[in-house]
């Protein structure tokens, strides 16, 4: 632990020299290269031991540089090839290639160093997380699901990717387990609100939940609807048997 916190630490140093005024701009053109360098450490217990294990995600080769493409893109990244391990105390449980699960010769996340957002997102009762996957747009991005086995083997949690509504997120709060079904959230431009779907994975039929602040009540509220991606049904939280009290997690910036 205190040496992937050492290493994250190191690499803050390299982005905020690189990225300095006062450093010769050249140098963010050629920025050096970056070898086995831990940029995610989470605890989670993995094995239900009661023990925590850590959920680690390391860049074991490639580089730590600034994208300038006067857009959303922009921004520091590592980019290159990464490794997601599962480190017990007695030593490394798993180890596998990310750019093999996601299937791609390249990938990149945001700096800076981060923890993973863990859930059950299909209530079979193992630790599941999200990571950044590819750039959505500017109000969000897109994910991939992960699941880990009792023996800390790490696998893809399907194939698809969910876009959720934070930017620059390398694993997001916005993608929830709850009572066996996955939620998502992000903003929606035709409703001018955040909404929230949620996926039954084992039926893959789809809910619908538009968030939005109710200035009579004070507080967020959720409209539920039920259907197709279009022709959406408004349904009530009782007659989906989930939460009476629907989960609203979806707050414009500076309210969560």
């Amino acid at each position: 632990m205190k040496l992937a916190l050492g290493l994250c630490a190191c690499a803050a140093l390299v982005v905020i020299n690189l990225f300095s005024k006062n450093v010769d701009s050249s140098m963010a053109n050629s920025p050096p290269p970056v070898h086995e360098s831990v940029i995610s450490s989470t605890p989670c217990d993995v094995d239900a031991d009661g023990i925590a294990e850590v959920v680690e995600i390391a860049i074991v080769n490639g580089r730590l540089w600034y994208r300038d493409w006067f857009s959303c893109e922009s921004g520091a990244i590592w980019e290159g090839s990464f490794e997601v391990r599962v480190v017990a105390s007695d030593g490394v449980l798993s180890s596998a290639s990310l750019n093999e699960l996601m299937g791609r010769d390249s990938l990149y996340f945001w700096w800076p160093c981060f923890k993973l957002k863990m859930g059950d997102y299909n209530g079979d009762g193992l630790v599941d997380f999200n990571l950044f996957s590819t750039y959505g747009q500017c109000n969000g991005e897109n994910y991939r699901l992960f699941t880990i086995d009792r023996a800390g083997k790490v696998s893809c949690l399907g194939t698809e990717e969910f876009y959720a509504g934070t930017p620059h997120t390398d694993s997001t709060s916005y993608i929830v387990g709850e009572g066996g079904l996955l939620g998502v959230c992000c903003y929606s431009q035709d409703e001018g609100a955040y909404v929230t779907t949620w996926y039954n994975r084992a039926e893959k039929s789809q809910l619908l939940g538009v968030c939005f602040y109710s200035p009579m009540l004070r507080t967020y509220v959720t409209d539920w609807y039920a259907g197709a991606e279009r022709g959406w049904t408004r349904v009530f939280a009782k007659e989906l048997g989930i939460l009476d009290n629907p989960w609203c997690p979806c707050r414009a910036p500076g309210l969560e």
